[in-house]
């Protein structure tokens, strides 16, 4: 479900066969309504003018006005970054690559999280809301990046306000995202395994500082990563679901969540930029 759905959003299940006939129905369900937080964000000509250098490309936006070109990238670019993840999650491997529970970077703070509501203030005057499609994890500086799960290298490169950015194809229409990089060590095509290291992160794309901004969806929909991070929330909503299709992997319980996983201790003076929200 996107994380917007009204509570009168109408659901189906379609099925179609080998010949391509096609049948939809729908069914009783219940929506309970999520409340995410909502953050305000003071911007600062410094950090307008940071955010337009990480930019070589303003190509379309207003430069002859700094607030104006911020904008443009807070808003016009963002909907272009999103369309063009939604272009690439447009398709996925049928077959279920992926098992288990999700990594979650090792050693790291969460920073902002799923669906945060943010109002941007200029001078104490609001300027723009936008909501945040991921979860940031923030370590230390170029902290190496894992894959998730098992899946299937379906993009790298410079992706708008994500900056640098990998997205994973894990099958079955799941995919992971990881962005702001410094660095990518994987190309298109190549197939992963939880654990390998894929990436390492950076500030790239709209950042206000080292760190990850990790996604998931679900086909061409931004969903809670936090939820695939959770033995429990997996066995209960995928194992339990595709019982007598797929075979739930040994182990898969509550204590292999990862989403309580203690942020980093070690501070070394040359590398403990600590990574700040976008």
């Amino acid at each position: 479900m996107p994380y917007n759905a009204a509570d009168n959003e109408q659901l189906y299940v379609i099925a179609q066969d080998y010949a391509g006939n096609e049948a939809k129905a729908s069914f009783w369900h219940k929506i309970f309504k999520v409340h995410f937080r909502q953050d305000k964000v003071t911007v600062s000509e410094k950090f307008i003018s940071n955010v337009i250098n990480n930019f070589q490309d303003l190509k379309g936006a207003p430069t002859n006005d700094p607030v104006k070109t911020f904008l443009w990238i807070n808003k016009d670019l963002r909907k272009e970054s999103n369309d063009r993840i939604e272009k690439v999650c447009a398709n996925s491997n049928p077959q279920m690559l992926w098992e288990g529970t999700f990594l979650r970077m090792k050693r790291s703070d969460p920073k902002a999280l799923f669906a945060d509501s943010r109002t941007y203030l200029y001078n104490g005057q609001v300027i723009d809301q936008q909501v945040h499609l991921g979860q940031d994890l923030a370590s230390l500086t170029n902290s190496p990046v894992e894959a998730g799960n098992n899946g299937i290298v379906v993009f790298t490169g410079d992706l708008g306000i994500y900056g640098q950015t990998v997205i994973l194809d894990h099958g079955m229409g799941l995919f992971s995202s990881y962005s702001h990089l410094s660095r990518t060590d994987v190309n298109k095509g190549d197939r992963v395994t939880r654990g390998v290291q894929i990436a390492v992160t950076g500030s790239t794309g709209l950042a206000g500082g080292d760190h990850l901004h990790y996604g998931m969806m679900v086909g061409t929909t931004f969903v809670n990563p936090k939820e695939w991070w959770d033995a429990k929330w997996i066995k209960d909503n995928i194992y339990l679901n595709l019982k007598g299709f797929v075979q739930t992997p040994t182990g898969l319980d509550a204590s292999s969540d990862q989403s309580t996983s203690p942020p980093a201790t070690q501070k070394p003076e040359a590398t403990n930029e600590r990574a700040k929200k976008r």
